[in-house]
């Protein structure tokens, strides 16, 4: 058997300097959003047994206790076991609270089991859940509170061993998400099946690959949402690559995806100091239906004067649009003092400069189904005139350098470039 017990005590006129307990501490006793300090009392008794050959098992009891404003009780249940190839991790937590202001029920079960060994050259095949159901109550009232929630995640696997130099992940989840109704949950409003795979490949010499890649389907019946699309889909290159002993360096990166965004709209208002850049002509009204239609003000002619001007800007509209987005990054580093530092001639003055040189592009376009399946994935950005480009981003940061690390003397040529 093992044993163990802490006790914690914080006073209420103790200031924190930096965050000392878990980032997710006020989330896992469900304590709101407080103003005022009190006295806190944390204590935790762990209750485990050890089985050789086996595994173990422990029990935990917590209390976490402010004055007389909220008292909060967990009790919990971990386990590790395995046998011939078969493991089973779990752990488990059910909190019991109460405030001034409600009373919570807070349940958090989660397992992996899988299967590995020598048959399958350390590869795991293996399924597991995570749920959290979380109940709040006003107090005097029986109903949940819009914030309970209950959500649900089954997973499958088949995934390398954890040493192994190259990597590969494969999985398919399922995830389910309820919303409170009356004094329980509703049926499952949202449901959503996902493919990702991910990896590494570490043994080519000299170069590394890190990949991912994410496709999800959605039905979400939340009527809030229900024009986002049904396919989500997220990739992720990562290439590193090092040539002659570091005389080359090279860090490639792109990123292809889906989702979606609430739309933007132009409008144009009048300048309170008529400085305005636009201007609505008057003989504007072009379709001749009496309103001032975006696509009908122009820019403001320089050297004439008018009695009212405007200034563009964009609202955030309620409505949501799909999406594509495509990313690509380059940084090169060349250094010929990797391999020419102590030569003579023209190699010692080659070795005296350095040169760093990075871009970056990244495109997001509203989604068509009339596209080339080639578009998706080009990141070379459209003209600005497109009507389907809602944003676009051309970067570069170039730098020569001569003697960079010599403390006496030096200097460097920069070239910076950008397009929003």
């Amino acid at each position: 058997f093992t044993y163990e017990v802490n006790y914690e005590f914080l006073q209420n006129r103790f200031n924190t300097i930096e965050r000392f307990r878990d980032v997710e501490f006020s989330r896992d006793w469900n304590l709101g959003t407080q103003t005022q300090q009190y006295n806190q009392h944390l204590v935790q008794a762990d209750l485990g047994y050890v089985w050789g050959g086996l595994g173990n098992i422990t029990y935990h009891f917590k209390s976490f206790i402010q004055d007389s404003v909220y008292h909060g009780f967990e009790n919990g249940l971990n386990g590790n076991f395995s046998k011939k190839g078969f493991n089973l991790i779990f752990t488990s937590s059910y909190l019991n609270s109460s405030s001034l202001i409600n009373s919570t029920n807070y349940i958090r079960p989660k397992a992996d089991f899988y299967y590995a060994s020598a048959k399958t050259k350390g590869w795991k095949i293996g399924a597991s859940f995570d749920h959290e159901i979380n109940m709040l109550k006003n107090k005097g009232s029986d109903t949940l509170t819009s914030t309970s929630y209950l959500w649900q995640n089954y997973t499958a696997y088949i995934a390398t061993s954890d040493t192994a130099k190259n990597k590969f992940r494969i999985e398919y989840v399922t995830r389910y998400e309820q919303r409170p109704q009356g004094n329980n949950f509703a049926n499952p409003d949202f449901k959503a099946h996902t493919v990702n795979v991910t990896g590494q490949v570490n043994t080519i010499k000299n170069q590394s690959l890190n990949y991912s890649l994410t496709y999800r389907h959605v039905n979400d019946k939340d009527s809030v949402h229900t024009d986002q699309p049904a396919n989500f889909y997220l990739g992720r290159i990562d290439y590193n690559v090092t040539a002659l002993k570091g005389f080359f360096r090279s860090t490639t990166l792109y990123e292809v995806g889906s989702g979606r965004e609430q739309k933007t709209q132009v409008v144009y208002i009048v300048s309170p100091t008529n400085q305005g850049d636009y201007i609505y002509p008057a003989n504007g009204d072009v379709n001749h239906n009496g309103v001032q239609d975006v696509s009908e003000f122009v820019v403001r002619p320089p050297g004439f004067s008018y009695d009212t001007s405007y200034i563009r800007t964009f609202i955030v509209t309620p409505e949501f649009v799909s999406v594509n987005t495509n990313q690509f990054n380059e940084v090169i580093n060349i250094n010929p003092a990797a391999i020419w530092k102590n030569k003579t001639g023209i190699r010692k003055v080659l070795a005296m400069f350095s040169l760093f040189a990075s871009a970056s592009v990244s495109k997001k376009t509203y989604a068509d189904k009339n596209k080339k399946i080639g578009d998706y994935f080009n990141p070379i950005p459209l003209t600005k005139q497109d009507s389907e480009l809602v944003a676009t981003t051309i970067s570069s940061r170039n730098t020569l350098y001569f003697n960079r690390l010599n403390p006496k003397y030096g200097f460097q040529i920069d070239f910076n470039y950008s397009q929003p």
